[in-house]
């Protein structure tokens, strides 16, 4: 394959990749749990130490949807969004890193929703 050609696949596969990546916040603040769990193999590397401290760590994709099944519930609106994704492939491997921003409200009677 010629560089041209090998440029032209990183891209594509770099623009699959973000299109999961923001699918599966699509999806998330749909509530379609069911769509969101596609992205994912059944066992995933979850690397959530910014948010909730820890270290980076394996689990089962269902525990991952099923939480934020759990923490997004119909009544909450949510609206997810990813920027800066960095993404490494290495054959048919790929890792992102991204930078993350929520924001969750629910309707209440105290004048605010957030």
């Amino acid at each position: 394959m010629s560089e041209i050609d090998n440029t032209v696949k990183q891209l594509v596969d770099e623009t699959e990749i973000r299109r999961v990546v923001d699918g599966i916040d699509l999806a998330t603040d749909a509530k379609d749990w069911e769509l969101c769990r596609s992205y994912f193999t059944d066992e995933i590397l979850a690397e959530f130490t910014l948010l909730a401290g820890g270290e980076p760590a394996r689990m089962p994709a269902d525990d991952l949807v099923s939480a934020w099944k759990t923490n997004l519930y119909p009544e909450k609106l949510s609206h997810h969004m990813r920027t800066n994704h960095r993404i490494s492939l290495e054959g048919d491997r790929a890792e992102v890193f991204t930078t993350g921003y929520a924001l969750n409200t629910l309707k209440r009677d105290t004048g605010s929703d957030l």
